[in-house]
Order: structure tokens, then sequence, then C-alpha cells
């Protein structure tokens, strides 16, 4: 590990480490309660709540496609004062 990545790699681990957590917690209570079911199984709450309120439908999307904490190039090769 080179002296330039070891700040990002410690700032990176809170949004790693909750990004993983959300795709485990879609793995096992979505993905796997659909593939385990023999009918028809229905969203959980949660979803059911995004799904019905615009404003929240944002959120997962966002999430995903930004993360938790979004980082620009720019920040991390600016020099510190």
């Amino acid at each position: 590990m080179t002296p330039v990545s070891q700040p990002c790699n410690g700032a990176a681990k809170w949004p790693t480490r909750m990004t993983q957590g959300m795709q485990v917690l879609i793995q096992d209570r979505v993905i796997g309660r659909a593939l385990g079911s023999a009918g028809t199984a229905s969203p959980p709450l949660l979803m059911r709540v995004f799904s019905s309120v615009p404003l929240l439908r944002r959120i997962p999307a966002r999430i995903v496609g930004l993360g938790f904490r979004p980082e620009h190039v720019a920040d991390v090769l600016r020099p510190r004062a």
C-alpha cells in the first residue's frame, strides 16, 4: 500500500461496509425470499413504503448510484493544508 492510498482506504471503510451490508440485506430479504417461495411473494414492508411514497423512491437509487458518501477524485488528489 502506498502512502497516498492509505488515507483513501481509511476513509472508504465506512461507506464500503454500509454498501456491502445493504447488498447482503437485499440478497437475504428480497432476492432470497423471492427465490425461496413456491408461490407469489410480496415485497418486504420497507420496499412497499419506498414504492408508495414518491419522494422516498429516490433514496435507494441515490445510494446505489452515488454511495453513502459520494467522493470526487479532485478531493482525494487535492494536497492537504
